[in-house]
Protein backbone atom coordinates (compact mmCIF):
# COMPACT_ATOMS: atom_id res chain seq x y z
CA UNK A 1 0.00 0.00 0.00
CA UNK A 2 3.24 2.62 0.57
CA UNK A 3 4.21 1.81 -2.90
CA UNK A 4 0.85 3.04 -4.36
CA UNK A 5 1.14 6.20 -1.89
CA UNK A 6 4.32 6.74 -2.89
CA UNK A 7 3.90 5.93 -6.90
CA UNK A 8 0.92 8.79 -6.56
CA UNK A 9 2.59 11.56 -4.24
CA UNK A 10 5.42 10.79 -7.05
CA UNK A 11 2.67 11.44 -9.80
CA UNK A 12 1.26 14.48 -7.84
CA UNK A 13 4.60 16.33 -8.02
CA UNK A 14 5.62 15.23 -11.54
CA UNK A 15 2.18 16.97 -12.65
CA UNK A 16 2.56 20.34 -10.15
CA UNK A 17 6.25 20.63 -12.42
CA UNK A 18 5.09 19.97 -15.94
CA UNK A 19 2.00 22.44 -14.79
CA UNK A 20 4.73 24.87 -13.40
CA UNK A 21 6.68 24.40 -16.50
CA UNK A 22 4.30 25.18 -19.12
CA UNK A 23 2.62 28.16 -16.82
CA UNK A 24 5.80 29.55 -17.15
CA UNK A 25 6.07 28.57 -21.01
CA UNK A 26 2.97 30.29 -21.24
CA UNK A 27 4.20 33.60 -19.76
CA UNK A 28 7.37 33.42 -21.94
CA UNK A 29 4.98 33.50 -24.99
CA UNK A 30 2.99 36.14 -23.26
CA UNK A 31 6.28 37.94 -22.40
CA UNK A 32 7.79 37.54 -25.80
CA UNK A 33 4.16 38.61 -27.57
CA UNK A 34 4.37 42.16 -25.33
CA UNK A 35 8.16 42.52 -25.87
CA UNK A 36 7.37 42.56 -29.77
CA UNK A 37 4.41 44.26 -29.61
CA UNK A 38 6.00 47.06 -27.97
CA UNK A 39 9.35 46.68 -29.87
CA UNK A 40 6.54 47.01 -33.50
CA UNK A 41 5.07 49.73 -31.13
CA UNK A 42 8.05 51.96 -30.63
CA UNK A 43 9.29 51.01 -34.37
CA UNK A 44 6.16 52.28 -35.78
CA UNK A 45 6.48 55.41 -33.87
CA UNK A 46 10.26 56.05 -34.81
CA UNK A 47 9.58 54.94 -38.52
CA UNK A 48 6.90 57.94 -38.52
CA UNK A 49 8.82 60.43 -36.36
CA UNK A 50 12.23 60.32 -39.10
CA UNK A 51 9.84 59.87 -41.83
CA UNK A 52 8.15 63.20 -41.08
CA UNK A 53 11.09 65.83 -42.05
CA UNK A 54 11.91 64.21 -45.86
CA UNK A 55 7.89 63.94 -46.22
CA UNK A 56 7.54 67.39 -45.43
CA UNK A 57 10.27 68.33 -47.56
CA UNK A 58 9.24 66.78 -50.40
CA UNK A 59 5.72 68.17 -50.31
CA UNK A 60 7.33 71.55 -49.34
CA UNK A 61 9.29 70.99 -52.71
CA UNK A 62 6.49 70.11 -54.58
CA UNK A 63 4.28 73.03 -53.69
CA UNK A 64 6.69 75.32 -54.30
CA UNK A 65 7.77 74.35 -57.48
CA UNK A 66 3.98 73.00 -58.41
CA UNK A 67 5.05 70.11 -59.00
CA UNK A 68 1.25 67.89 -59.73
CA UNK A 69 2.95 64.27 -60.37
CA UNK A 70 5.29 64.85 -57.03
CA UNK A 71 2.29 66.18 -55.46
CA UNK A 72 -0.18 63.09 -56.26
CA UNK A 73 2.50 60.38 -55.31
CA UNK A 74 2.24 62.26 -51.58
CA UNK A 75 -1.51 62.41 -51.21
CA UNK A 76 -3.90 59.23 -50.27
CA UNK A 77 -5.71 58.36 -52.95
CA UNK A 78 -8.93 59.83 -54.32
CA UNK A 79 -11.08 57.57 -52.15
CA UNK A 80 -10.03 59.27 -49.34
CA UNK A 81 -8.50 62.71 -49.99
CA UNK A 82 -11.09 65.01 -48.23
CA UNK A 83 -12.10 68.87 -49.62
CA UNK A 84 -15.35 70.47 -48.59
CA UNK A 85 -16.12 70.46 -52.40
CA UNK A 86 -15.95 67.12 -52.93
CA UNK A 87 -13.03 67.38 -55.46
CA UNK A 88 -10.71 64.34 -56.04
CA UNK A 89 -7.16 65.34 -56.11
CA UNK A 90 -6.33 66.58 -59.79
CA UNK A 91 -9.01 69.11 -59.49
CA UNK A 92 -7.85 70.06 -56.13
CA UNK A 93 -4.19 70.56 -57.33
CA UNK A 94 -5.43 72.31 -60.60
CA UNK A 95 -7.72 74.88 -58.49
CA UNK A 96 -4.81 75.53 -56.11
CA UNK A 97 -1.63 75.83 -58.59
CA UNK A 98 -3.85 78.15 -61.17
CA UNK A 99 -5.68 79.88 -58.84
CA UNK A 100 -3.35 83.00 -57.31
CA UNK A 101 -5.50 83.28 -54.53
CA UNK A 102 -5.43 79.28 -53.44
CA UNK A 103 -2.05 79.12 -53.92
CA UNK A 104 -1.37 82.48 -52.05
CA UNK A 105 -3.36 80.78 -49.07
CA UNK A 106 -1.66 77.29 -49.57
CA UNK A 107 1.41 78.76 -49.17
CA UNK A 108 0.53 80.74 -45.91
CA UNK A 109 -0.75 77.33 -44.41
CA UNK A 110 2.67 75.61 -44.94
CA UNK A 111 4.53 78.25 -43.73
CA UNK A 112 2.19 78.25 -40.56
CA UNK A 113 4.45 75.00 -39.75
CA UNK A 114 2.62 72.00 -38.67
CA UNK A 115 1.47 70.41 -34.82
CA UNK A 116 0.39 66.73 -33.43
CA UNK A 117 -2.90 66.02 -33.98
CA UNK A 118 -3.44 62.94 -32.93
CA UNK A 119 -2.27 60.01 -32.82
CA UNK A 120 -1.03 59.07 -36.50
CA UNK A 121 -1.66 62.84 -38.03
CA UNK A 122 -0.76 66.50 -38.02
CA UNK A 123 -2.12 69.75 -39.26
CA UNK A 124 -0.45 72.95 -40.13
CA UNK A 125 -0.81 75.31 -37.42
CA UNK A 126 -3.86 77.14 -39.45
CA UNK A 127 -5.49 73.94 -39.13
CA UNK A 128 -5.96 73.96 -43.04
CA UNK A 129 -3.63 71.30 -44.70
CA UNK A 130 -4.29 67.47 -42.68
CA UNK A 131 -1.59 65.01 -43.06
CA UNK A 132 -1.69 61.18 -41.51
CA UNK A 133 0.96 58.17 -41.56
CA UNK A 134 -0.94 55.67 -43.19
CA UNK A 135 0.72 52.61 -44.49
CA UNK A 136 4.09 53.21 -43.37
CA UNK A 137 4.01 56.66 -44.63
CA UNK A 138 3.06 60.28 -44.31
CA UNK A 139 0.47 61.06 -46.66
CA UNK A 140 -1.22 64.73 -47.38
CA UNK A 141 -5.06 63.54 -46.82
CA UNK A 142 -7.16 66.27 -47.69
CA UNK A 143 -8.18 69.89 -46.12
CA UNK A 144 -10.07 70.90 -42.68
CA UNK A 145 -13.81 71.27 -44.00
CA UNK A 146 -15.31 75.10 -43.95
CA UNK A 147 -11.76 76.54 -45.35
Amino acid sequence: MKNIYFIFLVGIIISCKNKTKNEQHTNDETATVSDSIIKSTNKIIIDKTVQWNPFWESFTTAINSKNATSIKELMCSDKYFQYHTGQIKDEWIKENFTNNDLYKELLKSMNSGTKKDGTNSKITNDDWLIFEYKNNKWQFVGIMSGC
